[in-house]
């Protein structure tokens, strides 16, 4: 019999007294070395079976193998989540008594906010009464200094100086420039004139574009000075005087410029005429092209009709006018 690799061949001998020829009772022992239930011990790792096609085999016996020792099983460790702590009586009473405060502190919403307004409430009223104690400490002090402070003194009036009295314009007027409402005030001129004499109304004194209006004659000469103007000028006038009126027009006249209704009354007149002879009717003594009503210049006679609403008339060349 060949004996199995790795292991030891117990099989007996056919005949022999180990190897019965009646099948033993029971249940038939396994073939790799477990023991049947309620027997000891183990049987080898190898071994034939009971039964065979040749017959029946006795069951070996059974050998005790090598005892081979198991590793204790290591200790358990304690799981921190399932052990237990023990804590003293008197902690769990000292948090419990803790936790009965400061519930009883908090007490209900309904009771913090009433605690919030009335804290809000008496904050409130120490603000306004410390106001008003300042409010009445200010008063107290204003009443205190006014009632302390002492009058003041109110000084004597003083005296206002007389104004000066500004010079009046001169009554005349003579060659040369002068001031409106210093040396000269507004109003109707009136000069003897000469061969030629030139005038004219100023409205400024720096010498560029300052001819308001002017004229050149010979003749009687009358300016209607305004109060806009700021200075007159002339020359070869002779001396001017404010106009005044004579007692009665005339009944002729030469070259010049005269007043209708004054030096000369309203009508018809006629001159010999000459070589030149200019005259013009005007509404103004501006001396101005505006102030021109209407106007003729030519030789020989002419005549012209002086009416009442012209205010002056003026000619030049024509010779001695006659109505």
């Amino acid at each position: 019999m060949t004996t199995p690799t790795g292991g030891q061949d117990n099989t007996p001998e056919p005949g022999s007294p180990n190897h019965p020829t009646t099948p033993p009772s029971g249940p038939p022992t396994p073939l790799f070395g477990a023991a049947p239930p309620g027997a000891g011990g183990t049987v080898p790792p190898y071994g034939p079976p009971t039964t065979g096609p040749t017959g029946p085999w006795p069951t070996p016996p059974a050998v005790p193998g090598p005892s081979i020792p198991q590793p204790a099983p290591p200790p358990k460790k304690p799981n921190p989540l399932t052990r237990k702590v023990g804590i003293p009586v008197w902690a769990i009473a000292a948090t419990v008594v803790v936790l009965i405060a400061a519930l009883a502190a908090a007490g209900t919403p309904e009771t913090g906010e009433q605690a919030t307004g009335a804290t809000t409430a008496k904050a409130t009223t120490t603000q306004a009464e410390r106001q008003s104690t300042t409010t009445a400490t200010a008063a107290a002090t204003t009443a205190s200094t006014a009632t302390t402070a002492k009058p003041t003194t109110t000084a004597a009036p003083t005296t206002t100086a007389a104004p000066t009295t500004t010079a009046a314009p001169t009554p005349t007027i003579a060659a040369g420039k002068k001031l409106i409402g210093k040396d000269v005030a507004p109003g109707l001129w009136v000069a003897p004139g000469g061969s030629g004499c030139y005038w004219a109304r100023l409205s400024n004194l720096t010498g560029r574009d300052d001819i308001i209006d002017n004229n050149f004659g010979p003749g009687q000469a009358v300016v209607e000075i305004q109060a806009t103007d700021v200075a007159f000028e002339n020359s070869s006038c002779g001396t001017w005087r404010p106009y005044k009126a004579p007692a009665s027009p005339k009944a002729s006249f030469g070259d010049g410029t005269y007043v209708v209704g004054g030096d000369i009354a309203p009508g018809v007149y006629s001159a010999p005429g000459s070589g030149g002879c200019y005259w013009a009717t005007l509404r103004t003594f501006a001396g101005g092209l505006d102030d021109i009503i209407a106007n003729d210049f030519g030789t020989g006679a002419a005549v012209v009709e002086i009416t009442a609403d012209v205010v002056g008339f003026t000619t030049t060349g024509c010779g001695t006018w006659t109505r």
